[in-house]
């Protein structure tokens, strides 16, 4: 069965977001942002489908068209959509065509293990270097959703980690970032409310099944 994005509709994502980035005046970096995607995610499929990769910070940029807080925020959308070519395309921060901005947002959502460091340690320093920024919380939560989205085809012990996450580290920043964030007040407070209803249904089906 094809996947809710196909190839076809990958054709038609990206016009919407030209579409959108059109609309203001400022977003020049977005749009660069996005043929740079693009070409950095070129031949690379998803590991829980046949779907292109592109799809995926094409699908959280089109998530976050939908909060009014964001429009028009170049600097945000742009890391949306370079948020994993330095995990994942072997590109360093210092090749990035893009501001300084971008770059530490997609620093502050990259995950850099360190020599000799444990993944544990990798992990708890990725999620406390994040939490003073709200647009980089933003971005892992647009990412955790849409990851979680695609779970089911995953092992239960990749979904149990994942609720782990959220349980420890996503929803308690998002829900001290809420209180604290005046610019990005509703925006949080949504992505923490459909956060922790997935993380609710998937503990839920790992309790049903025993696992």
């Amino acid at each position: 069965m094809e996947g809710l994005y196909s190839v076809y509709n990958v054709d038609k994502m990206k016009p919407q977001l030209r579409g959108y980035f059109s609309r203001f005046p400022m977003m020049s970096q977005s749009m660069a942002a996005l043929e740079y995607a693009f070409e950095k995610h070129e031949g690379q499929v998803r590991k829980v489908s046949d779907q292109p990769y592109i799809v995926h910070p094409m699908k959280m940029a089109l998530d976050a068209t939908h909060y009014q807080e964001l429009d028009g925020d170049d600097v945000l959308f742009s890391a949306i959509l370079l948020h994993d070519v330095v995990e994942d395309c072997g590109v360093s921060l210092n090749e990035l065509p893009f501001s300084e901005e971008i770059k530490l947002l997609v620093k502050l959502v990259s995950l850099d293990r360190k020599v000799n460091e444990e993944k544990a340690e990798a992990k708890h320093r990725y999620y406390i270097n994040m939490e003073s920024n709200p647009r980089a919380l933003i971005i892992k939560s647009l990412d955790r959703l849409d990851n979680m989205s695609t779970m089911y085809s995953l092992g239960a012990e990749s979904v149990r980690k994942n609720v782990r996450e959220n349980v420890d580290y996503i929803i308690p920043m998002l829900r001290n970032a809420v209180k604290k964030s005046s610019c990005y007040y509703h925006t949080l407070w949504s992505l923490r409310n459909q956060l922790q209803r997935d993380t609710e249904i998937y503990d839920g089906i790992l309790e049903k099944f025993g696992q």
